[in-house]
């Protein structure tokens, strides 16, 4: 939430939650209502290696549509 208030997806793309589904590598899916860029996707990864110390270990993102849309 931290890195999606300072830096905003745009074109009203926003992530509504995230789940980690594994831990090797460590995966995200991360549930949104349209699709991301994928330079606010490689923001989002980012992100994720400073807040949880993961520094050169491979970290997978999947991005959902939130079902419905």
């Amino acid at each position: 939430r931290d890195a999606q208030a300072a830096h905003p997806a745009p074109d009203g793309a926003r992530v509504l939650y995230a789940t980690q589904g594994a831990t090797d590598p460590p995966t995200f899916t991360l549930f949104a209502n349209r699709t991301l860029p994928r330079t606010y996707l490689r923001y989002l990864e980012r992100s994720l290696r400073e807040a949880f110390h993961l520094g050169s270990v491979p970290v997978k993102l999947r991005v959902r549509r939130r079902s419905g849309e």
